[in-house]
This record gives C-alpha cells, sequence and structure tokens, in this order.
C-alpha cells in the first residue's frame, strides 16, 4: 500500500539477499526517518511571534537532510503586579563640617549627627567624604544613640604590618551589600577609594534600633606623616512604611491626575509592559475626606492583564495665594490726629484666593480693622487660612 512507512536504523547483516525476487513498483508514502539524538531550541521574548526554523539532520555516514518549520512563540503568563505605597522607606540625613583629622592621635575626631525622626532601622548605610592622604592610615567608627558602635572602616590595606594603602582621599558609601571590601580598595586614581563597598563590619548591628538622637562619627589617623579632612559624612537609613494608603496632593487648579504608576509599587513581567492605566484618573476637591479605591491595570506586549487596587487619599496642602496692598503714604487730614486703619480684605484692597476654599473667610490682620495709628510706619501683617489648615 501507500500507508506512511516508518523506518529506524538497525544493525547490519553480512550475507547474501536469500527472498523471492518482487517487482518494483512507485511507492507514494511517507518515510519518517527517527533520529536517536536531537538538539532544542531556546526562544526569548525577542522572539515572539512567528520564526522560521531550519531543522538539519546528519547521520554518522555525513548525508545530511533538511527542512524548514514556522515556530510561533507565545506568551500566556500574565504580568504580577502589587499595589499600594512602597514597603520600604529611606530617609537620608548629612553633614559637612570640615573637620581637620590630627596626625597619629587615635582619638580623632568625632562629628553628630542628630535624628528628630523615630522609626525602627531596617537597613542603613554610611556616606563618606575624607580628604586624607595615605589612607591607609584611617580608620572610621559609627556610634548610634543606642550606643551600639561599628568601625566601618579600619585603615585599608594594613595587616598588622607596613603601612596600608597608600593611596589618598575616600569617597564612598559602606554598604553591607556593596560590590567589595572597603579593606581591599587602593585604587590607582584619586580618591582612592571611590565606589560603594562593604564595611570592616557590618552595618546591620544596628537594625532593629530607632533612628531618633544623635549619630557619632569618629574618624583618626593612626601613623605620623599624613593627615586629612573630614569634609561631610551622612546616613541613609530604610525603615518599613505603615502607612497603608497612598497620598496624592491636590494641584493649585485643585486637581490631580493619578498616573498608574502612583498606584503600583511593584511589577514583575519578562517580556515588557506594553499599557497602564487607572479607573480613576482624576481627582479633586470634592474627594478631599473620602477613601477612594482606585484599581490599575496592566498590559504586557501579548495582551495578558492584570490588575490590582489601593486606597487612595486626596488632601490639599497649598495654602491660599494672599495678594497685600502695596506700601501706602497716609494723611489722616486737618485736625484728626489718628489714622484708623480700614479692613485691606474688607475693601479689596487684598485678596485671598485658594485652590479649593472659596471664598477664603478666614483671615487675620494686624493691627486689627479700626486700630487708630499715630503718626509713624507701621507693619501691617495679614494671615488667609483655607478650610484645611493652610495659612499664608
Amino acid at each position: 500500500s501507500n500507508a506512511d512507512l516508518s523506518m529506524s536504523l538497525g544493525t547490519a547483516v553480512a550475507g547474501l539477499f536469500t527472498g523471492s525476487v518482487f517487482t518494483p513498483r512507485v511507492w507514494n508514502g511517507t518515510v519518517h526517518y527517527e533520529t536517536v539524538a536531537s538538539s532544542g531550541l531556546e526562544f526569548t521574548c525577542a522572539d515572539l511571534g512567528e520564526n522560521i526554523v531550519e531543522v538539519t539532520v546528519t547521520d554518522d555516514s555525513g548525508n545530511v537532510s533538511t527542512c524548514m518549520a514556522v515556530v510561533n512563540v507565545i506568551d500566556l503568563i500574565a504580568p504580577i503586579i502589587t499595589c499600594g505605597p512602597e514597603p520600604t522607606v529611606s530617609e537620608t540625613v548629612s553633614d559637612s563640617p570640615n573637620l581637620a583629622i590630627p596626625d597619629a592621635d587615635p582619638t580623632g575626631v568625632t562629628s553628630t549627627l542628630t535624628i528628630t525622626e523615630d522609626v525602627v532601622i531596617s537597613d542603613l548605610n554610611v556616606n563618606l567624604d575624607v580628604t586624607h592622604t595615605w589612607v591607609g592610615d584611617v580608620t572610621t567608627t559609627i556610634t548610634s544613640p543606642a550606643g551600639t558602635s561599628v568601625t566601618i572602616v579600619d585603615r585599608p590595606g594594613f595587616t598588622g604590618t607596613g603601612f596600608g594603602c597608600s593611596g589618598d582621599d575616600i569617597l564612598a558609601t559602606l554598604d553591607d551589600a556593596g560590590t567589595g571590601p572597603v579593606e581591599d580598595q587602593c585604587g590607582a586614581g584619586v580618591p582612592t577609594i571611590d565606589g560603594t563597598f562593604i564595611p570592616n563590619n557590618p552595618l546591620s548591628a544596628f537594625n532593629g534600633e530607632s533612628t531618633m538622637g544623635d549619630w557619632i562619627i569618629t574618624i583618626s589617623d593612626a601613623a605620623g606623616g599624613d593627615t586629612g579632612t573630614l569634609n561631610s559624612w551622612g546616613i541613609t537609613y530604610s525603615y518599613a512604611n505603615t502607612n497603608t494608603d497612598i497620598v496624592i496632593e491636590l494641584g493649585p487648579d485643585g486637581t490631580a491626575t493619578i498616573d498608574p504608576y502612583d498606584i503600583i509599587s511593584g511589577v514583575i513581567e519578562a517580556c515588557g509592559i506594553a499599557t497602564a492605566a487607572v479607573d480613576v484618573p482624576t481627582v479633586s476637591c470634592a474627594d478631599i475626606g473620602t477613601t477612594i479605591v482606585v484599581t490599575a491595570f496592566v498590559s504586557d506586549t501579548s495582551g495578558n492583564i492584570a490588575s490590582c487596587s489601593a486606597n487612595v487619599i486626596v488632601v490639599d496642602l497649598l495654602a491660599p495665594v494672599l495678594t497685600c496692598p502695596a506700601d501706602q503714604t497716609v494723611d489722616p487730614g486737618a485736625g484728626n490726629l489718628f489714622y484708623i486703619l480700614p479692613d485691606y480684605i474688607a475693601t479689596g484692597e487684598a485678596t485671598a484666593i485658594d485652590n479649593c476654599t472659596d471664598p477664603v473667610t478666614l483671615t487675620t490682620q494686624v493691627p486689627a480693622p479700626g486700630t487708630p495709628l499715630s503718626d509713624g510706619t507701621y507693619t501691617i501683617t495679614m494671615t488667609a487660612t483655607d478650610e484645611y489648615g493652610n495659612t499664608s
């Protein structure tokens, strides 16, 4: 028959064919040739869509056969997105004391940063800018308000003998997740230590402590002949975000546009996001005081869609725009000893315009309207406060 014929390579047998003679004929079937080994192809997001693939098979005798195939690569996995405030907040405090570092003095110099915010540290990095010849002399320690001390730079390159790194200056961030130990850094350029590096001792020792209070840096020089300056230093601390709502501030026109990425805090998508949108694109003064649930949608390049929602709080933090009268020279007139101070808001000489409060009714004037003023120069102070407590 002309049915498909499957053939597999077997073991050759020597000898003459002794079967009966058959009549030759034309065979119109298809031969399926099975190979023992095969190689695969890897496709990525760059290959989405139809791809023409040429398959080549070579047997042990060098015989080659090829065929063409169309491989359609598709992405059926939707993005994974999260909405809401960032889970971690980071703040930086810094100072530029420009303190001279005394030569060969283990006491060194200290500088203090005072942090008024009281949060629990989840991660802490130190930024350091030091001008100093032969940085192998330099030791730097950070002490927290709780009394924990961590030596972050301890004579780079010094192994107990010799003099350590002979390069000049440090411009570095000390981070437990740095690119390499600061101890091993001694570049040919200036600054010789330049980048983000792992401190001599882990800064994670501060994790779990409060930020509030005085943070002290102590920097000293261990050998004679080289001096330097603590130009500046700072602390970047991170802590868990306890705010569960996203705050949107209104603009001067009393509205705000919500960008999808104001709502989205995280995206996992291998092939990229094509579009993003929200179901509440604009908020206004009318939304103040109400928690709004905003849903964000994203679509990847293959049309797979994901969504998530977050609570949004709308606030007005803009003070009224207060326009005061120009400077005036007034004459109470003949026989009058006093000038009676007018109400500049009531007369329209002073105006207050607000993005959400119209009209602005809470105003003050000092001295008060109706105050008699004798000859002299006076400063009239006016304030305007909107219904949300913003004052100008």
